[in-house]
């Protein structure tokens, strides 16, 4: 999903919005697509590293996020997990 976020969706501030890699698949000419070929352009290892680089970033702050929430809510989930075994019995 990170992957696609930065190479499809242009959902990156690094990255910006732009079609990376050699993507199949419809769209036209938008987003950096060669009309007539359907593929994105070429990619310099540089940018191929950018997007490396974004793809981690954008994984571990997600990691840590859902660790977070679920360090946070800890409480709510032993509740949860009490109550459904009670349910089961």
């Amino acid at each position: 999903v990170a992957q696609a976020m930065v190479t499809q969706l242009g959902m990156s501030e690094v990255v910006g919005q732009r079609l990376v890699g050699q993507q199949q698949g419809g769209g036209g000419p938008f987003m950096g697509r060669d009309f007539m070929s359907g593929s994105g352009p070429p990619v310099s290892q540089s940018l191929r590293s950018a997007v490396d680089a974004e793809v981690k970033r954008i994984v571990d702050e997600q990691y840590k996020r859902g660790v977070s929430l679920l360090k946070g809510n800890k409480a709510l989930l032993d509740a949860l997990a009490d109550k459904l075994m009670e349910q089961e019995k």
